[in-house]
Formats: C-alpha cells, sequence, structure tokens
C-alpha cells in the first residue's frame, strides 16, 4: 500500500478522539497507519482549525498543542493549506453542488493534492463521485486495504 495518499476529513479525526462508532477501530487504523508510514496523509487547514476548535471549545489547551505539534512534526502527514488554487476549485464546487465551504475546500484540497482516497462519513461529501477520486469511510478504506 505504500505511495497511497489518504486525504482525511474531519470526522475521521474526530471518530477517534470521542471514540464514535461506528467508525472509531477504522478510524484509528487509519491513522495508525499514517503514522507508521505505511500510508501517506494529507488535511486541509481548514481539519486542522476544526479539530483545535473542539480542544478549545472544551478548554483543552494542552490537548490542542500535543495534537497540533504532532502535525506539525509528522514526516507522514501533509498539511495543505488554503491557497488560491484549493480556493477557486473549493468555490466552483460549492456553487455546483451547494455543500458548505469547508466540506469543499476538503473535496478540493483532496483532489489538488492528488490523493488516491479522500477518506469522509459526512453525507454532503461522500456521495460525491463526480470528481475523479474515490471517497469512502474508514470502514470502507480498511476493508480495501486489508484486502489488497
Amino acid at each position: 500500500m505504500n505511495g497511497i495518499r489518504i486525504s482525511l476529513d474531519t470526522n475521521v479525526i474526530l471518530n477517534v478522539i470521542n471514540k464514535e462508532e461506528p467508525f472509531f477501530d477504522s478510524s484509528r487504523q487509519l491513522l495508525d497507519k499514517i503514522s507508521d508510514g505505511e500510508l501517506e496523509g494529507v488535511i486541509s487547514t481548514v481539519v486542522l482549525s476544526e479539530v483545535l476548535t473542539g480542544f478549545y471549545m472544551n478548554n483543552d489547551i494542552k490537548s490542542s498543542k500535543i495534537f497540533k505539534e504532532s502535525l506539525i512534526e509528522s514526516r507522514t502527514f501533509i498539511i495543505m493549506p488554503v491557497d488560491t488554487e484549493i480556493a477557486d476549485l473549493a468555490a466552483k464546487i460549492r456553487s455546483k453542488d451547494k455543500i458548505k465551504l469547508p466540506d469543499a475546500i476538503i473535496l478540493a484540497t483532496a483532489i489538488l493534492s492528488k490523493s488516491t482516497y479522500l477518506v469522509s462519513s459526512d453525507g454532503d461529501i461522500i456521495y460525491r463521485t463526480d470528481y475523479g477520486i474515490n471517497i469512502v469511510d474508514s470502514n470502507e478504506l480498511m476493508k480495501i486495504i486489508n484486502n489488497g
């Protein structure tokens, strides 16, 4: 599976932080595989912001710092900022599909990073099939990885 680039939606990370079923185990396994260098992970700065928001809302400054530093120092995660190319594609996606701006940015990031998969369980994203990227939830992706 080396060389496979996986873009992550916010909910994959939150599945693990909040121990949310039915995706907790598969999301944890996926994040472990990325951390171990078996897969390459991509996240938008929007995902970073959304995850950090939860920590700040809970006044959990320590966890926010640990999370942020672990991503920044990681050699297996690419953090993609929202540049003009991503912003333009996100605007096109949003105008066509009428989805929320953060979701459009996450989808545009996955497309422009040339990710093999975008992993999400968000109904606004998961059913988008006309962008040339495989969009699956973490349970589906782990089945693909474990059988492939």
